[in-house]
């Protein structure tokens, strides 16, 4: 069953430069974080008595990682690393915004998968404000298919491009394949009076001015909507790995991607 996202959620105007901290092995001391459970896919450590979420965690990721890897085309060798914090501050700790403008710095993370084999967040069951976060992007499971989605983009890539590739790359892809968005009447709505507003973020704001772009997230699925829908997935794979080609990959300017742009939000049909 599909999750309805709250259009005042799903569309968080995010202006921020992205850094990753290492793991602090005496936070996840302190909290009684050991080594709980081992698969072919990941490493989990989390506090023992998380262990039942996380084996259901990792046999969900497990069943869904066979069929990510035929549609992006790449398998993950070896495990990744996954670390549960049982604290929203501490999942914010080792990983999170470094934010431009700190004074509209309202929103809360659960962590973050920017790294090649490791994602680190905050455990379900341990924070009122995580577990809302979670239930809004359509719970637990879905939120760590996103998360494990990156991993598979940033192994692609390489580690020198993940501080490069454009976000509505990779988080319209993560939203898109974890099935986080509906575009419902509300959605379709707010879409034609951002059109009537003239506040459609350009094709080029997208692709090179991405962190000052409001409504981020929202326009990222779309965008990746967009390229699937009218240029197909084997398109979007190739953008993917070869971001920086964006153009030549489409075979068109700017300009011209930016009018079919606008056509596709005007024609969108609704999700029914």
């Amino acid at each position: 069953m599909r999750k309805t996202i709250s259009i005042i959620t799903i569309l968080v105007g995010l202006t921020t430069k992205l850094y990753a901290a290492p793991t602090d092995s005496l936070l996840m001391e302190k909290y009684g974080m050991v080594k709980i459970h081992s698969s072919s896919i990941g490493i989990y450590y989390a506090r023992p008595q998380d262990k039942a979420a996380i084996v259901q965690l990792d046999s969900f990721l497990t069943i869904m990682s066979t069929g990510i890897f035929e549609e992006f085309e790449h398998k993950i060798e070896g495990q990744v690393q996954f670390e549960f914090y049982p604290s929203i501050n501490a999942s914010q700790c080792v990983c999170g915004w470094d934010t431009l403008n700190k004074k509209e710095r309202n929103w809360t993370k659960l962590g973050c998968a920017h790294y090649i084999k490791k994602i680190q967040m905050v455990m379900p069951g341990t924070s009122i404000e995580g577990d809302s976060i979670y239930k809004v992007w359509g719970g637990f499971n879905k939120v760590m298919l996103h998360e494990y989605i990156h991993n598979i983009t940033y192994d692609i890539i390489g580690e020198a491009n993940i501080n490069k590739i454009p976000w509505w790359i990779t988080e319209g892809l993560a939203c898109w394949k974890a099935d986080q968005y509906y575009y419902g009447k509300g959605f379709k709505k707010l879409i034609l009076e951002k059109i009537d507003q003239g506040k459609v973020p350009t094709v080029k704001d997208l692709h090179t001015n991405y962190l000052k772009v409001e409504l981020l997230y929202g326009w990222s699925w779309l965008f990746c909507d967009y390229i699937i829908s009218t240029y197909g997935w084997d398109t979007m794979l190739q953008i993917q790995s070869d971001f920086k080609h964006f153009k030549k990959i489409l075979g068109k300017s700017y300009n011209q991607i930016n009018m079919e742009w606008l056509e596709y939000l005007k024609n969108k049909p609704v999700d029914i």
